[in-house]
């Protein structure tokens, strides 16, 4: 899964609309749905606060890419 996908998943997990995920990490509504659809990738630093927000590890938030 993509960075978005997976914000995405765990704020749904969480019951957290994007407004509520976006106040609860000091990020505006329009950053955490850009980050969900993928029109943005989110820093190393915002990446951390949206994890802390989630109360997850901020790995939990890192794309996987599989190659074979």
């Amino acid at each position: 899964m993509k960075t978005g996908e997976l914000v995405r998943k765990y704020r749904k997990i969480r019951g957290m609309t994007q407004a509520q995920l976006a106040e609860r990490c000091g990020l505006s509504d329009s950053a955490i749905r850009n980050y969900e659809l993928g029109n943005r990738t989110p820093s190393e630093a915002h990446l951390e606060m949206i994890a802390e927000a989630l109360e997850i590890a901020p790995e939990a938030l890192y794309e996987v890419r599989i190659e074979s």
